[in-house]
C-alpha cells in the first residue's frame, strides 16, 4: 500500500473496527460504534437509518467534508461498504482520490470531477463509487432510490458476474479478431497495421510484429516516461492483450504444448509466492504451456518504452521459450491418414483403433441435438462391446483407476467424455478420449477431438484428432493406429440423415508452420515502409481530431490571463495554480458560471475542501486563498494560515515558509500571538525546515577498505557560504526571531 489513499484508509477502518477515535476525530462515533461490523445485512441497515437521521437534522455532505472529523465519518462508511463487499465476494479494494484514479484508468471513462468521485474504489477492476450512495441517502433520506444495502447487493452481483469470465475464451475472441480482421473486443489503436499481418503463428509473422513494435516506439517517440499514459488509452492496450495472447499461442505451436491462460487474480492465488503481489498489465495474461508460465507481454513493453531493448526481439523470446519446453508431447493427426493401405498393426492394436474411431465419432454425435455424452466406458464383450455409462461423482478418476488395474483381463479399454481442453489453437470443447492396449505391444494413449457447436446443442464442426500427452506407443505403429481410427469414425452413420456424420461435420484443422519460417531483410523493409506510412496516417487523423477537441474546450472556458506567482495567497496566485491542473480548472468554471446554482457551487468548494484535506497543493493554495479573502465561503485566517503550512511542509522551500511566517505576523488577519495551536503549527514548521535545509554530509567520505568502484556521480565537498547564501540565512533567523518576540512578548 504506498499510496497515501490507501494508506490513510487502511488506517481509519483500523480505528473502526477497533471502535476508537481516529486523529482529527469522527463525528457521530457514539452512532457509528453502536454498529456491529460484521458484514450483514443488519450493520448495512444500521447505516442507512443513521444516514437518513442525519437527513432529517439537515445535515449535507458539504457540513461534513468542511471538516476533518466529518470527512473522516464519510470515508468510515465507504470503507465499510467495500469491505463488505470484500468479504461477500472474495476480493480486495484498492483506493484512490481522483486524481490517483484518472491516472490509471482508461482515457474514455470519463471519471466526473464531483464530490461523490472525490473518493474511488477499485474491487475487482470495477469502479466503487461508495460516496454517492452517502450523498443520495443524506439529500433525499428514506426517498433515496440507493441505500447501503442495495448498494452493496448490486456490487455484489456486478462484481461475481465479471469473475465468471473465461480468459481462455477472451483470448480466442482476440486471436480471431486478429486473423479475420475484424473488431477486437474494446478496439485496436493500431488496427490499420495489424491488418497487414497475417498472424498465422509463423516465425514470419512474429518477425512483422517486432517490425510494428520498432516503428510505434519510433513513430511515437515513446519512452519509459509513456508508459503509464500508453496503458489508460484503451485502445492500446487492447493491442497490447491481443498481441500477448497471440504470442503466447506462438509459443504453444510451434512448440507443440497445450496452452491456458491466467489472469491476474489466478496467477497470484495459484502460482505466485509473493502474498503483497501489486497488480501489473503484464501479470494479467499469463501464458502457461505444459508446465512453464511465460508473461509474453513483456517482450512487447520492454520493445515499445525501452530504449536499452535493441536487441531484444519477439522472434528470439519466442526461440528462447520454446527451447526451454522440455516435451513436445501435442501432435495433429491429419484425417488423410484414413486412406493409408498399408498396415502392419497387431490385431489388438487394430481393433482397439478401430473401435476408438466407432467411440469418437458416436461421442460427437452425442453432442449433437438434445442428447448430452455421458463419460462413457468401452467395454469388449467377446466379439462384441458394451458401452457402459459411469455415474460417480468424478467418473474421470474412477475410469483412469479402472483403465491402470484391469481388474477383469480385457484386451483393451477406451474412455471418453465431453471436456474443456487446452491445445495451442486456446480453450475448445473436445471429447477426451484414453485409450489403453494390454497385452505383448501395451499403449497408453491420450486422444482429444476438438469440435465447435453451432448451437448450445448442435455440433458445426470437429477438427482433427490431437495427441494431448506423451505416448509409451512406438512410432512406427503411430500413424497405421490412427489411420484405423480414422477409417472407422468416417464409417459412422448419422441415424437421422443415414449420411456419414464426419463427412459432414468434420474439418481440418491443422496449423503447424515450421520454426525457421523467418521473413528476409528485404521482405522486413518493405513492410517497414508500409508500417510507417499508415502509422502517420493514422498519428496525423488522431493529430486531426485533437487539435479540433482543443478547440472545442478553449472555447468553453472563460479566457483568464496567469500573471506571475507572488509569495502570498491572492486572486492572482489562485488563478494561476488552477490554471495548471485540468481538474482544478473544472471547479474553477462551475465557481465562476452565472448560470450555477448555489448547491452547485457548495458542491465544488467541498470537492476543493477534499482534495485539500488529501494534501493536494493546488486545492491547499486555492482554500487558503478561500479562507482569507472570505471568497465562496466564510472568512476563516487562522484556517487559511493551516493550509499555507501545510503547503510550506510539503514544499519545504524559502518562499512557502515566509508566507506562511508573514500571513501569521500579519496584524490584518487577526490571528492572535498566543494562540497556542497556531503556535504548535509553526514551530513545528520551522523545525521540518531546519532539518531539510542543514547541510548534509558528503558521500565522498570512504575508508581505504571500502574501494568498490561505481559510476555514480558524487557530490561535491562543503564549500564556504557566499555571500547570498549568509544574507538568506540572517534574513530566515531575523523572521523566526520576530516570530518568537510576538510570541512570548
Amino acid at each position: 500500500m504506498s499510496r497515501q489513499t490507501q494508506q490513510d484508509m487502511h488506517v481509519l477502518m483500523q480505528h473502526f473496527h477497533a471502535k476508537t477515535l481516529p486523529e482529527n476525530g469522527l463525528r457521530y462515533s457514539e452512532r457509528l460504534f453502536q454498529i456491529t461490523t460484521n458484514y450483514s445485512d443488519e450493520s448495512l441497515e444500521q447505516l442507512d437509518q443513521l444516514l437518513i437521521d442525519l437527513h432529517h437534522q439537515h445535515i449535507r455532505p458539504n457540513d461534513l467534508v468542511a471538516e476533518f472529523d466529518g470527512l473522516k465519518f464519510l470515508m468510515s462508511i465507504s470503507g465499510y461498504l467495500c469491505e463488505t463487499i470484500n468479504q461477500r465476494t472474495s476480493t480486495d479494494t484498492e483506493w484512490y482520490n481522483y486524481h490517483e484514479a484518472v491516472k490509471i484508468l482508461p482515457s474514455d471513462y470519463n471519471l466526473p470531477l464531483d464530490f461523490f468521485s472525490s473518493m474511488v474504489a477499485i474491487v475487482e477492476k470495477q469502479v466503487c463509487l461508495p460516496l454517492g450512495v452517502l450523498q443520495d441517502l443524506l439529500y433525499q433520506g428514506a426517498e433515496s432510490e440507493r441505500n447501503c444495502k442495495n448498494y452493496v447487493e448490486n456490487r455484489c452481483n456486478t462484481i461475481n458476474q465479471s469473475k465468471k469470465r473465461d480468459i481462455n475464451e477472451m483470448a480466442k475472441q482476440y486471436l480471431s479478431a486478429l486473423q479475420n480482421n475484424s473488431f477486437m473486443p474494446g478496439g485496436n489503436y493500431y488496427r490499420e497495421s495489424t491488418n497487414l499481418i497475417d498472424f498465422d503463428f509463423s516465425m514470419r509473422s512474429v518477425a512483422e510484429l517486432d517490425v510494428l513494435l520498432q516503428s510505434i516506439r519510433e513513430t511515437e517517440l515513446l519512452t519509459k516516461q509513456d508508459f503509464s499514459a500508453f496503458f489508460q488509452n484503451k485502445e492500446k492496450l487492447n493491442f497490447l492483450i491481443g498481441m500477448t495472447y497471440y504470442l503466447g499461442t506462438v509459443i504453444a505451436h510451434l512448440g507443440q504444448n497445450s496452452l491456458k491462460w491466467f489472469d491476474f487474480a489466478e496467477y497470484k492465488a495459484r502460482f505466485s509466492n509473493e502474498p503483497n503481489l501489486e497488480f501489473r498489465h503484464e501479470y494479467d495474461q499469463v501464458c502457461v504451456t505444459e508446465d512453464r508460465i511465460s508473461f509474453p507481454m513483456t517482450v512487447l513493453t520492454a520493445l515499445l518504452f525501452d530504449s536499452s531493448a535493441n536487441n531484444q526481439s519477439c522472434v528470439a523470446y519466442i526461440q528462447k521459450q520454446i527451447l526451454g519446453l522440455q516435451s513436445r508431447p501435442i501432435r495433429y493427426f491429419p484425417s488423410s491418414l484414413r486412406f493409408a493401405t498399408d498396415s502392419s498393426l497387431p490385431p489388438n492394436v487394430q481393433t482397439t483403433f478401430a473401435q476408438a474411431g466407432f467411440l469418437a465419432a458416436y461421442a460427437s454425435f452425442m453432442t449433437q441435438g438434445n442428447s448430452t455424452l455421458q463419460p462413457t466406458m468401452l467395454v469388449p464383450h467377446g466379439e462384441k462391446i458394451n458401452l457402459v455409462h459411469l455415474i460417480y461423482d468424478n467418473p474421470q478418476q474412477e475410469a483412469l483407476k479402472e483403465l491402470n488395474e484391469n481388474l477383469k483381463n480385457h484386451p483393451f479399454l477406451i474412455y471418453c467424455e465431453d471436456i474443456h481442453a487446452y491445445p495451442p489453437s486456446g480453450r475448445t470443447d473436445a471429447i477426451y478420449m484414453k485409450i489403453r492396449v494390454y497385452g505383448e505391444i501395451p499403449v497408453d494413449l491420450t486422444l482429444i477431438i476438438p469440435y465447435q457447436l453451432k448451437t448450445a446443442t448442435q455440433t458445426e464442426k470437429v477438427f482433427s484428432a490431437i495427441r494431448y500427452a506423451e505416448s509409451n506407443i512406438p512410432e512406427s505403429l503411430l500413424n497405421p493406429a490412427m489411420a484405423e481410427f480414422y477409417k472407422q469414425a468416417f464409417e459412422f452413420t448419422n441415424a437421422f440423415t443415414h449420411k456419414k456424420l464426419w463427412e459432414e461435420i468434420f474439418e481440418e484443422h491443422i496449423l503447424l508452420k515450421p520454426l525457421e519460417d523467418l521473413a528476409t531483410e528485404d521482405h522486413l523493409h518493405k513492410f517497414k515502409i508500409q508500417i510507417i506510412a499508415t502509422l502517420n496516417t493514422h498519428q496525423k487523423q488522431q493529430s486531426t481530431q485533437h487539435t479540433y477537441a482543443s478547440v472545442t474546450s478553449t472555447h468553453l472556458q472563460s479566457d483568464q490571463s496567469i500573471p506571475p506567482k507572488t509569495a502570498t495567497p491572492s486572486p492572482q496566485s489562485t488563478q494561476a495554480t488552477l490554471a495548471s491542473h485540468t481538474a482544478t480548472q473544472d471547479i474553477l468554471a462551475v465557481l465562476n458560471d452565472a448560470a450555477s446554482t448555489p448547491q452547485q457551487k457548495q458542491e465544488a468548494v467541498a470537492l476543493l475542501k477534499t482534495k485539500a484535506l488529501q494534501h493536494d497543493i493546488d486545492a491547499m493554495q486555492v482554500m487558503a486563498y478561500f479562507y482569507a479573502y472570505g471568497k465562496y465561503i466564510e472568512r476563516h485566517p487562522k484556517q487559511a494560515l493551516y493550509y499555507l503550512i501545510e503547503i510550506a511542509k510539503v514544499k519545504l522551500d524559502e518562499e512557502s515558509f515566509d508566507t506562511a511566517m508573514g500571513f501569521f505576523a500579519a496584524p490584518e488577519n487577526g490571528i492572535h500571538a498566543e494562540d497556542k495551536e497556531a503556535e504548535s503549527w509553526l514551530l513545528d514548521l520551522a523545525a521540518r525546515y531546519d532539518h531539510a535545509t542543514q547541510e548534509k554530509p558528503s558521500f565522498d567520505t570512504v575508508t581505504p577498505q571500502n574501494n568498490i568502484s561505481t559510476t555514480r556521480p558524487r557530490r561535491q565537498q562543503k564549500q564556504a557560504l557566499d555571500g547570498t547564501q549568509w544574507f538568506i540565512r540572517i534574513g530566515i533567523g531575523l523572521v523566526i526571531l520576530l516570530f518568537l518576540i510576538i510570541v512570548f512578548k
